[in-house]
Order: C-alpha cells, then structure tokens, then sequence
C-alpha cells in the first residue's frame, strides 16, 4: 500500500510516496534528514511557500499529541539573504540567529482510492513572538542581571533558539487544538560557566491558521565554575535552579480555561486568562 502526500488546495499539489507509518519513531529536536517519504521541498511548498527550496535547514516531524490522525510539522528555515551553506546546523535546535520557524499541521485522510496527508493548517509567517519575562520567578537575561539586578525580569525577549515539541496534549477548549514547542535562551559567562533559560510556547489551530496563544518562562539553570583542580576538573561555585510546571485549570474566561503556572518546590505561583481581543493567554 503505498500512501500519498498533498497541499489541500489541489490546485497547487505536490504529491509525494511515502510509506504506511514514516513517524513510527518521531525525532525530537530538528533533523536534516527527514522520515521516509518526506521532503524539504514538499515541507517548503507546504508550509513557507514563500521560501526558497535552498532555505532549508531541518525539521521536526511527529505526531499531534492527543490529536488521532494529525501530525505538526516545525520547519526550520534560514533568513532571507543567508545561504543554509553558510550555517552551522545545530542538532540540538533551530537558532534564531540566522534562522527562522514556521510550523504546520496535517492529517491523514484516507479514500478508496488513496491515502493522502493533508495540509489543515499553518503559520502565516515565521513565529516571531516574544515571552515576557515581566514578573516571573525565573531569571531572563543573564547579561543584564550580571551588570544591573534591577534589570532581571523585566522586559520580553525572542529565544535564541527553538529545541523540541513538546508532548504533552494540551486542552484549552473543545474547538483549538494546542501543542507545545520548547524554546531556550542560553547564556556563556567568560570562562566561568553557563546558564540555560527556557520558555513554553503553546500554539493552537484557528482554523486554517496556526497562532502563538501563550508563552512563559519554565526552567532556568546557571552553574558558575572555580578554580581548577588537580584532576583537571573545576570547582562549583554556585549552582542555581528554578522549575515552574503547568496545569490546565477547569475554570475559563471567555470559553478558555485558565492556565495556572507553580513553582516546583515554592511558593510562587500565576494565573494566566484568555484575551479574546488579541487571542492570546496574559499573566494577572
């Protein structure tokens, strides 16, 4: 049996072979090399018609979670005027240096005559959505915290880089469906250590449309490095943590539920609502 790949608009189709189950075993972070069947050019003229085939760096490619017969798709791509030759491609994530994302959902629909994956929806342009670190209990910009305390957490910021979709299925109403992608802010302090930041992107089908409906910061580490021992390693000077997890309230405003960000081990805790005139989830 052999199943077939197209736009949902048949009058700009693209078809391509692929086989029965090409996402037995979805890759976590963007890949250069795609399941069997798929292809960076079908992906591009799928989702980022707008793109060059040459633009293409890597790809996500996995089932929807929660969603029976529905795929997303994160597509990274390189920025207009930049060669993909002329970048470095991260396994661990798309960078937003030189790079963008687009993202995608398609789903199987099967005939008598064939089997085909359908394009349902898509960003219009790349995601280009900021998280706001304003009032947070985890820590942003390390640069300005390490030069002036007062500039920590404040403010909203664009992740350096895009790393995996999450798999969690995400309910916020009977009418969107939500995924979530994870994105990091990564900081190297002049040879004495590091730090990693990291936000939730939820993203939800509108339609034809994919659109960014919340984001907040979830995770931070930081480790600053010492001396160096005898046996060639560093001593630890200071290591700091923070954790937040989500929960899906019952509660709703304006037909969506609330989301309620924790601390894991604290006290400190945000109640998120629905906006319905910019669509989107603010913090209270």
């Amino acid at each position: 049996m052999i199943f077939f790949a197209m736009l949902s608009n048949p009058n700009h189709a693209e078809t391509i072979k692929v086989t029965p189950n090409p996402i037995k075993n979805p890759y976590k972070s963007f890949e250069e090399k795609l399941p069997t069947g798929w292809s960076s050019n079908f992906l591009i003229q799928t989702i980022a018609p707008q793109k060059d085939k040459s633009a293409f760096v890597g790809a996500i490619i996995k089932p929807w979670p929660g969603e029976n017969g529905k795929f997303i798709v994160a597509l990274c791509t390189a920025k207009d005027g930049i060669s993909r030759h002329q970048l470095n491609f991260r396994a661990d994530g798309c960078s937003n240096e030189n790079s963008e994302l687009y993202l995608g959902a398609f789903g199987l629909e099967i005939t008598q005559k064939q089997s085909a994956y359908i394009l349902l929806a898509k960003t219009e342009m790349p995601v280009t959505d900021k998280a706001d670190w304003t009032a947070s209990n985890i820590d942003g910009n390390d640069a300005d915290c390490l030069s002036n305390f007062k500039a920590c957490n404040k403010g909203s910021s664009f992740p350096d880089v895009w790393t995996y979709i999450d798999n969690t299925p995400y309910r916020i109403n009977k009418e969107n469906p939500t995924f979530g992608i994870n994105a990091e802010w990564r900081n190297n302090f002049a040879g004495s250590g590091s730090s990693t930041s990291s936000a939730l992107y939820l993203i939800s089908q509108f339609d034809d449309k994919l659109k960014v409906v919340f984001s907040a910061p979830m995770n931070y580490f930081k480790s600053i490095e010492g001396e160096w021992n005898s046996n060639h390693t560093k001593q630890m000077v200071e290591e700091t943590f923070s954790k937040n997890y989500l929960i899906i309230s019952n509660k709703e405003t304006h037909g969506y539920k609330n989301i309620l960000l924790r601390e894991k081990n604290g006290t400190w805790h945000r109640t998120y609502q629905w906006v319905k005139e910019k669509k989107f989830y603010i913090g209270q």
